[in-house]
């Protein structure tokens, strides 16, 4: 299901990111594929060619705030949580990048990588 442009969830995942709440943690209950490192940043320069924690954080908050679609689904771990997809095509020669949120208390980072369905 995407969001509408104005859903309260988005400006929730907006808030929670800015203040600070959000982490990035494998358990397995909360699985993830988060890998900004690996993915190539488009405004990165010849030292940091490639996206950091801090600046992987910064593309979602600018995805939200743009209005970027987002998907709303049902995650299984944990089971009945709340997640958020965005695809994004970063640059043409390059799959699309796959960035997936969970909504709860805070933000958990769960995917930030090239997608496997290009």
């Amino acid at each position: 299901m995407k969001l509408p442009q104005h859903k309260s969830k988005r400006n929730q995942l907006i808030n929670l990111i800015k203040q600070g709440k959000k982490r990035v943690k494998f358990t397995k209950e909360r699985p993830h594929k988060w890998t900004p490192n690996e993915v190539r940043n488009p405004n990165g320069d010849i030292y940091f060619p490639e996206f950091t924690e801090t600046s992987a954080w910064e593309l979602i908050i600018e995805l939200l705030e743009n209005d970027h679609p987002i998907k709303e689904k049902t995650l299984r771990k944990p089971p009945g949580a709340k997640g958020y997809e965005i695809e994004v095509k970063l640059e043409p020669n390059k799959p699309k990048l796959y960035i997936k949120l969970e909504l709860g208390k805070m933000v958990f980072g769960r995917s930030f990588h090239y997608s496997d369905w290009n």
